[in-house]
């Protein structure tokens, strides 16, 4: 006789044990769904509610959002081009600043 089929009760039994866990499982899971249903009824309300009252005041506030987002973002990029612009004068005369990192093969920070 082969060696799976010797082994073959004791997989059986291992499966069975399997099966017999997760069924055990499911029912706990259907006794805590059935205990607490209202709860879940109660939090889908509120959040159908939440989601219904979003969707109105963005009705309202999306075209500030918008143009609040652009002129944020044209912000932002300026602030940054004018950091990399006085960084590069800043560094520009620092015999140290003019190698890069990616010719030396290390980083080496630069002060």
């Amino acid at each position: 006789m082969s060696n799976h089929l010797r082994n073959l009760p004791v997989l059986i039994s291992e499966q069975v044990a399997t099966f017999l866990e997760l069924r055990t499982l499911g029912e706990r899971i259907f006794a805590d769904l059935a205990q607490t249903w209202w709860v879940l009824l109660v939090l889908l309300c509120l959040s159908t509610l939440l989601a219904f009252s979003w969707i109105v005041l963005m009705r309202w506030v999306a075209e500030i959002m918008v143009w609040a987002s652009i002129v944020i973002s044209l912000a932002l990029l300026t602030a940054c081009c004018v950091y990399s612009f006085f960084k590069y004068q800043e560094l520009k005369d620092v015999p140290d600043a003019q190698n890069s990192w990616f010719d030396e093969g290390e980083l080496t920070p630069i002060h």
